[in-house]
């Protein structure tokens, strides 16, 4: 039996055209001048009728009757030099001749060719690479018209605005709206993923899409139309298209009012960059170009001649191109941007048909009711036949492959969209299911309600012939729903269809029971009757996305690429910053002064450049101060009150900013030995509040174009402070001439509230708080002589886990950062279940005189507790535990597959830990550290006996093997599997260490060794310089050496003698084991199997 593999799905998911009808006659075509030429256009029966019209005068065409439409470019051709780059504004003052319909772009049959080639494009349309037309259908009379603004599908491979089913005359001449039909670019012309074209231009058909809205909202008015009453309207991959369309657009700058999503409102997952880039390579062969990537490659194939590539593109390999994430034009988080109202927040309708699945599965299998291939194509080793039978009781085994098709493609991602935008703060949302069935629409017997049957109803062009009754009156009534929508989509579509209510959720059943009039044809019902496998298909649609949260620092580049585009999201604009004060200042004084900082006055006080949280002042810098403290600046607004518990939101502020204080540390949790690790870390305490996002920078006051080290504490997420003097950036900014910020991140209950109210992409707080603040920095390093291309993130502990997730949900070429230093803290441990997690916030909050049970009014009440409350229950006897929960947005509970497979930011990475990682762990764990059975009753209970622990550590006494467990678990062994994996991911600059020095004046208590956080005085120079040896300043001057020079050079050494990782000959550095501490001597290269032997247990374990 013959299965097409799953790489097609998502290629055969949006199946949109289809050809119904034959092209009426017109008469004569009326001529009016543009600023795209002299055009010649038709008229029919009070519409007049243009292929893509640029400016049009404010008097439309008398009326005439008229040939065939015209088609009218609203971008230059896509050809030679200007293929694979952004659309370009087509202007011209030549005649057009208007008397035939524009090529269809170049298409591409994925799959069962000939069943999709014959089903929706026969006879085969004229295509060609020079395709960048729209159509426009107006009414001859009216001003102030509404619009529709089609975005056809085809699975992004195939599909065209000149179609006959899209023909918008009737649409257009019965209901008195405006409407545009677009083409935009397909497969490898619309998205080519080759490493040589920047991410942000890959999605070119997109930037099609938007080139030609903006079209519309710049000349609509000379067709009588209002700018401000356009609606975007797409069915499956148009669907998608409009989707994203929603996602990039903020709240306040969508060009359009209304969105109608048929058949598609979540773009399926796709193919890693790095698949992408080999499809594309391998096409670069089959043409007769180089498969290495580079220029002359793209020269080769920009002269290869369109017709070839459709051949390759047809060929035996089929070979898929589709959209890819880039966080500008297609998001890989659109459920998170959408409950975080982060998108444009416009009416909605949105549904499916009762029959959705039918063709795909009959494109997809040689039988389409045999539920075994079926199942290869759904994400592979998950479901049985009888767990997806469960599903669906009422039907037999043969009906459920195209109902499962239907939910997970279509059906679920409906229900899951219309959830997140409503949780966003979307009100108008329509949902729909479309239910009848019509003998002459039938794609083949028992195709039922299928995929894009409703298109022939929406825009009238059914067959005319032979069209029942019902089917003439159905095509009407729903050309007055969409109609009625698109000019008021604030009001219901028709009387009784209901508003989507997430307490009561109902549907509006669309002629389920034959009812074809407009009085009749909606029955609202609980969508629970349809959503049913939701359940389940909402929570893998959600996890099989792949998923960052890159693009900040790129939103911008739209810009560029487009004539005329809204400005960036809100979450991405920068925060208007204020100066701020010095740490340790040379002791120079002189009068503070004011100066505007992106028209924020503030006051800042500098000695060689010291700032917590500043913007580049101008070019130049204030003059020093003498003050000893530093200030701090916000990147976000106080998380406190209604913001507890929120996504940080940007800080912006026109009030003037003393900065003279340190600002106060988030509020802390020290758990286990609490004493112990406070005494350690928190002595004497730091002022802490729930106001604490602030940001610290210290930067040369010469210099441009600098490196920034974008440093984040440890504290096991639940203590940790930006503000302690540990991590003082002075010494490594003025010994070497590098930029050095450190922030402060929500953390314990604060900053990772396991809690049912709170949507699980937001419960991850406290890694939004480090990207925002990384997104700050990426916007505004320049301000201080940095440049954002040189970032490179460090951490320790907790604050490396949180850099390797953050490695983890940026893509390899969207990354805001080229470099990573993780210190003693590879894999985050597991997360306990999320349901562990919902029971301690339920005690949590009955401990604070709240409701235990989950709702609206327990998360209310827990807001107005006070922060001191929070933190007593915290401390108290129960000591409740809250970390972070994989979300697969922020925390991904693969991260070692995703690195295994390139899916990850590659970038060259310093890795290792301490000799003796464990003492502290196990000091705080255990009333006794040397106690063997105690320490695996903790850590590792019921795993392992004694007996066999010991066996791994041979060379080592009982009383040893506790902390050399703890440090080989936790720390040094997921260094060896995170630069295994990321190795064989394809990253090459791995540089794996082992820090060993002891000096007495650093101990955390006798005996504790190279300890957890040891290194960190070394690297910041924040060592006690009055008790220090020799050996320990010399030391520190070489740490800051080479975290400098790989900061400044990640592709190179951080020292001559440091090697690669090279899985063949796997070697780390041993830093300073004896006694050599001079930058020449420091590092001692060693095999790494003389660390990494306990691995091969520990590695198993740490990756299940």
């Amino acid at each position: 039996m013959s299965v097409i593999r799953p790489a097609l799905l998502s290629s055969l998911l949006a199946l949109l055209l289809a050809t119904f009808l034959v092209r009426s006659p017109f008469g004569a075509c009326p001529t009016i001048s543009t600023s795209s030429g002299l055009l010649r256009g038709a008229e029919k029966d009070g519409v007049t009728m243009f292929k893509g019209v640029v400016r049009l005068p404010r008097s439309r065409p008398s009326v005439q009757a008229s040939g065939d439409l015209s088609n009218q470019r609203y971008a230059q051709a896509p050809i030679g030099s200007l293929r694979w780059e952004p659309p370009v504004s087509f202007v011209s003052n030549a005649s057009v001749d208007s008397s035939s319909f524009g090529p269809s772009c170049t298409q591409q049959f994925i799959g069962n060719q000939s069943f999709f080639e014959r089903l929706f494009n026969a006879p085969p349309l004229l295509e060609s690479e020079d395709c960048l037309f729209l159509n426009l259908w107006a009414p001859t009379s009216g001003n102030n018209l509404s619009t529709v603004f089609w975005i056809h599908g085809g699975g992004f491979t195939y599909g065209s605005a000149s179609n006959p089913l899209y023909d918008g005359e009737s649409l257009a001449r019965n209901r008195g709206i405006i409407v545009v039909t677009i083409n935009y670019r397909l497969n490898v012309f619309g998205f080519p993923a080759s490493p040589e074209i920047p991410l942000e231009k890959t999605n070119l058909g997109f930037l099609d899409q938007e080139l030609a809205l903006s079209w519309v909202q710049q000349n609509i008015a000379h067709f009588g139309g209002d700018p401000a009453k356009v609606t975007i309207m797409g069915e499956s991959a148009g669907s998608w298209s409009v989707s994203d369309m929603v996602s990039r657009h903020t709240p306040d700058s969508a060009p359009f009012r209304g969105a109608i999503l048929l058949s598609g409102p979540l773009r399926p997952a796709a193919a890693p960059p790095r698949t992408a880039h080999s499809t594309f390579d391998a096409l670069s062969v089959d043409l007769g170009c180089p498969m290495d990537a580079g220029p002359a490659r793209l020269r080769c194939l920009k002269d290869v001649p369109a017709s070839d590539i459709r051949t390759a593109l047809h060929g035996p390999k089929n070979p898929t191109f589709m959209p890819v994430v880039d966080n500008i034009t297609a998001f890989s988080d659109t459920v998170v941007r959408l409950r975080s109202g982060l998108t444009a927040r416009v009416p909605a309708i949105i549904g499916h048909t009762q029959d959705d699945g039918t063709i795909i599965t009959a494109g997809l299998l040689s039988d389409p009711s045999d539920p075994i291939p079926f199942l290869d194509i759904l994400p592979p080793g998950i479901f049985s036949q009888d767990q997806v039978q469960k599903l669906y009781p009422a039907l037999s085994s043969v009906e459920i492959p195209a109902a499962v098709v239907r939910d997970l493609l279509f059906l679920c991602p409906a229900h899951l969209w219309t959830q997140a935008a409503l949780d966003g703060g979307l009100k108008d949302v329509y949902r729909y299911a479309y239910g009848p069935v019509f003998d002459d629409l039938q794609a083949y017997p028992g195709a039922g309600a299928w995929h894009t049957s409703e298109l022939p109803m929406i825009f009238g062009t059914h067959n005319q012939t032979t069209a029942e009754p019902a089917e003439r009156t159905l095509s009407q009534t729903m050309q007055a729903l969409i109609a009625n929508f698109v000019k008021n989509p604030t009001e219901p579509p028709a009387p009784n269809w209901e508003r989507h209510n997430p307490r009561a959720p109902r549907l509006a059943k669309l002629a389920y029971n034959g009812n074809v009039a407009v009085g009749d044809v909606v029955e609202m019902a609980d969508s629970s009757s349809f959503d049913g496998p939701c359940a389940l298909w909402d929570r893998l649609i959600v996890q099989q996305i792949p998923r960052n949260i890159a693009g900040p620092r790129r939103q911008h580049l739209l810009v560029s690429t487009l004539d005329v585009v809204p400005p960036p999201c809100p979450a991405f604009q920068p925060p208007r910053a204020a100066a701020s004060g010095v740490l340790r200042p040379p002791p120079v004084r002189d009068t503070p002064r004011d100066i505007d900082v992106f028209g924020a006055a503030a006051r800042c006080g500098t000695g060689w450049g010291m700032f917590k949280g500043v913007v580049r002042l101008a070019r130049f810098w204030c003059p020093v101060l003498k003050e000893a403290d530093l200030s701090a600046q916000r990147y976000a607004q106080a998380p406190i009150g209604g913001l507890r518990w929120h996504p940080p939101m940007p800080f912006a502020s026109n009030e003037s900013v003393q900065s003279t204080s340190l600002g106060p540390s988030c509020i802390q949790q020290f758990m286990g030995n609490g004493p112990f690790f406070e005494g350690l870390f928190n002595a004497p305490p730091l002022q802490e509040s729930e106001d604490c996002l602030f940001l610290n920078v210290w930067a040369p006051t010469s210099g441009t174009n600098l490196s920034t080290v974008f440093w984040i504490h440890g504290g096991g997420f639940t203590y940790g402070s930006a503000s302690n003097l540990l991590y003082d950036g002075e010494s490594l900014a003025r010994n070497h001439g590098i930029i050095v910020v450190s922030i402060n991140y929500r953390l314990n209950v604060f900053g990772f509230p396991a809690s049912p109210e709170i949507p699980l992409e937001k419960t991850n707080l406290g890694f939004l708080d480090q990207e925002l603040a990384l997104s700050w920095v990426q916007q505004n390093i320049a301000h201080f002589g940095g440049d954002p291309v040189k970032v490179t993130i460090m951490g320790e502990s907790a604050g490396s886990w949180s850099v390797s997730d953050m490695v983890s949900r940026h893509t390899p070429d969207s990354a805001p950062f080229r470099g990573a230093i993780l210190l003693s803290g590879a894999l985050r441990p597991a997360a306990s279940p999320l349901g562990t997690g919902h029971l301690t916030f339920d005690a949590f909050s009955a401990d604070l005189g709240c409701p235990m049970d989950a709702g609206p009014a327990r998360l209310r009440c827990l807001r107005d507790v006070s922060a001191s409350d929070i933190r007593t229950a915290l401390h108290g006897p129960k000591n409740p535990t809250f970390m972070p929960v994989v979300d697969n947005v922020t925390a991904f509970s693969n991260t070692v597959v995703r690195l295994r497979s390139g899916l990850t930011a590659r970038v060259p990475t310093i890795i290792g830990h301490t000799q003796d990682d464990g003492t502290i762990v196990t000091a705080g764990l255990l009333s006794d550290p040397s106690n063997l059975s105690g320490f695996l009753d903790i850590m590792l209970p019921g795993l392992f006996t004694p007996d066999q622990v010991q066996k791994l550590y041979p060379a080592l006494s009982s009383a040893e093997i506790p902390a050399a467990a703890a440090r080989d678990l936790l720390f040094l062994c997921p260094a060896h599997l995170w630069t295994q994996a990321a190795v064989d991911g394809g990253l090459k600059d791995v540089y794996r260490y082992a820090y060993g020095p002891v000096f007495d004046d650093l101990q955390a208590y006798p005996g504790a060794g190279a300890w957890h956080t040891s290194e960190l005085p070394m690297i910041f120079g924040t060592y006690n310089a009055t008790t220090a040896e020799p050996a320990e300043r010399i030391l520190s001057q070489t740490m800051q050496t080479l975290i400098a020079n790989f900061v400044k050079n990640p592709t190179e050494p951080p020292a001559p003698n440091w090697e690669r990782h090279n899985p063949r000959a796997p070697r780390l550095a041993k830093l300073a084991y004896n006694g050599n501490v001079a930058v020449g001597d420091v590092v001692e290269m060693a095999d790494s199997s003389s660390f990494d032997g306990p691995c091969d247990l520990w590695d198993r374990l740490t990756g299940q």
